[in-house]
């Protein structure tokens, strides 16, 4: 009897350790999580261009990264005339007899929502010589690089076409990679925002990245339309973050205008994510990206409760890629949509359709529906048809591929379509997952991925601080009491000493007032002593 009751103790012993005792694959994550919005940065003074903040070189030049999945290496812009002469050979290469590519850069999809479309400064007025290089090269590309000022810059020498797809498939070989000091520009206000405090054990967030450089002027971007942040399956940048812990692991996920490096915000997530794996982006007649997915119907309505027009038949396979800044869609779905819309064609592009009359009104809204039940909706503001009178161009971010994509005929899902969706990639699994995007999310809720706990990291949080207030106040209440009951103490006990020590004179000793007599000169005169001289 005594034998079973031992053994039952220590099973229940060794199920409370097993318990408490974490699972043996558990991964802790390099560092806490790190959200960084999408911001308007000025890499020079007049321009703006919607990214990721960085800063890259010492002393820091500013830059908008877009999130790519296009690249493994991060690609940083020289700041050079390439910013238009790309655009030359682009045209020249691309263009036809019915659509004739402008020799000017359209501006990002930001800038076409922010000015073209409300009647702004219009793209062809952007990239004109009325504007500098620098003012060109910031606003079409987010800022770009001058190695020359920069005290901590490294060339490797090497271009090793091997070690990046992208640009050896398009046959761009004027490049190095070289290193330098990056860092993330919100790094210590992200840690801040999610700390409440300022967080002593982080450092800077400083690393040396190795990143793709243009060699000199007079090359093209390999028809990049973006300085890239290459989130790719073996990102260059996320490997070095996570040594340094800086970032907490290889994998991300991207929510609407935040990108989560480390982590999944779940409050910003609606519904369950679709899993998609990693495509062979090499594959003969594949597509060249590795992200990709079966779009079934494509509906358009020219605002909320319109009968939609549905622009699919048959469906097409695309590429998801947040650092494609517009859609690029089959030519037959590009006719019916003109149709559909009511406005005159104005001019086609590789990356936007031109239609006459200004953005006015309702927001229209394109359907996607991919395999597997997934339905977004994409919002194109100023859908409402237009007067033929009404000056004007309304830009719709829909083209048929080249600069900025991955070629022409590439069918691509860009960032109108991942501005509404949670993208995540989970490096531990090599899959990625596509969700809705809650539109009223609540207090963001962090969940982490690619590791399975994130790091206590000590910081003046509101907690310890409120804690040492209080503490303080208690503190000295109780030592002021204290020494207030000592002082109290000592006070009675020498008030009751001098009562003793001194009694009242007896009546022999007292000597009247009237013969004390105290000298001009100060001696002292009295019975005891010598009379006091007259």
């Amino acid at each position: 009897m005594a034998s079973r009751a031992a053994n039952t103790v220590v099973v229940i012993l060794a199920l409370a350790l097993a318990a408490l005792t974490p699972p043996s694959h558990a991964t802790k994550c390099a560092a806490p999580p790190l959200r960084l919005p999408y911001a308007n940065i000025s890499a020079v003074p007049g321009t703006l261009t919607q990214g990721i903040a960085i800063t890259f070189g010492t002393p820091g030049q500013s830059l908008a990264l877009t999130p790519s999945l296009q690249l493994d290496s991060t690609f940083i812009p020289r700041w050079s005339s390439a910013c238009l002469s790309n655009f030359s050979a682009s045209a020249s290469s691309n263009s036809s007899d019915e659509t004739k590519r402008s020799s000017a850069p359209p501006p990002p999809y930001d800038e076409w929502l922010r000015r073209d479309t409300l009647g702004g400064l219009p793209g062809a007025a952007l990239a004109s010589e009325q504007l500098p290089t620098h003012s060109l090269c910031a606003a079409i590309y987010g800022g770009a690089y001058d190695p020359d000022l920069s005290s901590t810059f490294r060339d490797t020498g090497t271009n090793d076409q091997l070690n990046e797809f992208w640009l050896r498939r398009a046959a761009f070989k004027d490049w190095h990679f070289i290193d330098d000091t990056f860092a993330f520009a919100d790094y210590a206000s992200a840690h801040m925002a999610s700390s409440s405090g300022a967080v002593s054990e982080l450092g800077n967030g400083n690393v040396t990245a190795r990143v793709v450089l243009p060699d000199s002027d007079s090359v093209s971007f390999g028809g990049l339309g973006s300085a890239l942040l290459g989130l790719g399956p073996n990102s260059s940048v996320l490997a070095v973050g996570v040594e340094g812990r800086v970032v907490p692991s290889a994998s991300w996920s991207l929510a609407g205008g935040e990108l989560c490096l480390g982590c999944v915000d779940e409050e910003a997530v609606t519904g369950q994510f679709g899993v998609f794996g990693l495509a062979d982006r090499e594959a003969e007649k594949g597509l060249p990206c590795v992200l990709q997915v079966d779009v079934e119907a494509l509906t358009w309505r020219g605002k909320e409760g319109d009968e939609g027009v549905e622009l699919v038949d048959g469906g097409f396979k695309a590429c998801v890629d947040p650092g494609v800044r517009f859609l690029v869609l089959p030519e037959g779905v590009r006719k019916k949509f003109e149709e559909s819309v009511g406005r005159e064609v104005e001019n086609e592009f590789e990356d936007y359709i031109a239609f006459k009359g200004p953005a006015k009104g309702d927001d229209g809204i394109l359907t996607v529906k991919l395999q597997g039940a997934l339905q977004v909706n994409i919002t194109i503001p100023g859908a409402e048809k237009a007067g033929a009178d009404e000056g004007g161009t309304w830009h719709v971010p829909i083209g048929k591929g080249g600069w900025g994509a991955y070629g022409n005929d590439v069918w691509v899902l860009g960032k109108p379509f991942t501005d509404h969706i949670v993208l995540k990639w989970d490096a531990g699994v090599e899959k990625y997952g596509i969700a809705n995007l809650n539109e009223k999310p609540g207090k963001p809720k962090m969940k982490p991925l690619g590791c399975d706990e994130f790091p206590e990291v000590k910081n003046g949080d509101g907690g310890s601080n409120v804690g040492v207030i209080v503490g303080s106040i208690v503190g000295g209440f109780v030592g002021g009491l204290v020494f207030a009951l000592l002082g109290l103490w000592f006070f009675n006990k020498g008030q009751k000493g001098v009562k003793r020590r001194y009694q009242v004179m007896p009546e022999e000793d007292m000597v009247p007032m009237n013969l004390h007599h105290q000298p001009a000169y100060g001696t002292r005169c009295d019975r005891k002593y010598a009379p006091c001289p007259q």
